[in-house]
Parts: C-alpha cells; structure tokens; sequence
C-alpha cells in the first residue's frame, strides 16, 4: 500500500469522524459530554492535513497552482487545529486566543482563508483525475465560505447561518470522501495522467 492510499483512507475517515461531530453535535451529545466536539473535530482535522498531500500527488499536471491551492487550503485547517488545540490543552490562554483570532480574522476577511478551496476545486474540475462533483462541491464551499465571512458580525449570530454553517460543513464532507476515494483508485490515477501527458 503506498502513501496515497493511506492518504486517500486519512480523507475518507476524516470525513467520517466529521459527521459524528455534525450529529453529536445537532443530538447535543457534545453538550453532555465534555471535550467530545473538540476532541473529535482534533481527530478529523489532523487526519484531513495528512491526506491533503494525496490532491496534489494524484494530480500533477496542476503544477505550481496545485500546489498553491493545497498550501492554501491549510490555512483553514491550521487555524481549526490551533483554536481545538488550545481550547483542549491549554485553556484558558486569553493572548493566544486572541492572537489566533486576530489572524484568521484577518484572513478571512481578505478573502484569503479560503482561497486554497476555491482554486483546488476549479483545478479538479479542469485535471479530470477525481470526481468532477468533488471539485464542484469543493469550490462551492470555499466560495460560499469566503462570502459569509465578509457578512457583518450580527448576521454571524442568527439561526440562518448555523445552520449554513452545518450545510457547508456537510458538502466539505462528501467532497473529501470524493477526493479521498479517487486518491484510493490508482487504476483511474494512472489513466488519467496518462491521458493528459
């Protein structure tokens, strides 16, 4: 089994563990049982930065934008594993929370923070080695996610985007079990790259 494959699983079960979070979450397990949402949004974000590689791996011919694309989309990433990371081991860190914060503000309001979604998905459209629907899916989350953090402050706190927020959070998911599955199928792997060469 080579690296990507293992890659390809890491998506596919990071996927999993994130729709535990998503019904832990709306059956308010995670309420009941402290720690459980941070812990298992820990698990699946470490898992989705292991596989990340294997987009990129599998399709090369994206070159120098694929790989920007694939740096990018850590950002996100990074930025839930530091606030899940501190929130578990380090408490109550008002300096670093803050700090944390105020970068991916930042971020996200220059419209960078998901950036690397919308560029590997428009790219996956284009390379044909994963699904198309993956990439699709991948765009419309970064989109519709650099979008909603340019909103003021108090939509953020309304009932409608809770739950945009667990809608996109669901479309995430299916398009890394998309990606993670066709990081698993070399067959269509080596076709592909064959046929672009």
């Amino acid at each position: 089994m080579n690296i990507r494959r293992f890659q390809g699983w890491a998506l596919i079960i990071s996927a999993l563990v994130s729709t535990f979070v998503i019904l832990f979450y709306l059956f308010g397990a995670t309420g009941r049982i402290q720690y459980l949402y941070e812990a298992l949004t820990l698990v699946a974000t470490l898992l989705f930065i292991f596989g990340l590689p294997s987009i990129q791996s599998a399709q090369p011919q994206t070159k120098l934008w694929g790989q920007i694309g694939t740096i990018l989309m850590l950002i996100p990433l990074i930025d839930l594993l530091l606030v899940e990371f501190l929130y578990l081991f380090v408490g109550q860190s008002v300096l670093l929370s803050k700090l944390e914060h105020s970068i991916w503000t930042s971020l996200a309001k220059a419209g960078v923070a998901y950036s690397g979604y919308l560029l590997v998905g428009w790219l996956t459209i284009r390379a044909r080695v994963f699904p198309a629907w993956a990439g699709w899916l991948l765009l419309i989350y970064g989109a519709v996610m650099t979008v909603y953090w340019q909103l003021p402050n108090d939509v953020w706190s309304s009932t409608v985007p809770e739950f945009l927020f667990w809608t996109l959070r669901a479309i995430e998911i299916v398009a890394l079990v998309g990606y993670g599955w066709g990081a698993l199928d070399t067959n269509r792997y080596k076709y592909s790259i064959s046929a672009n060469l």
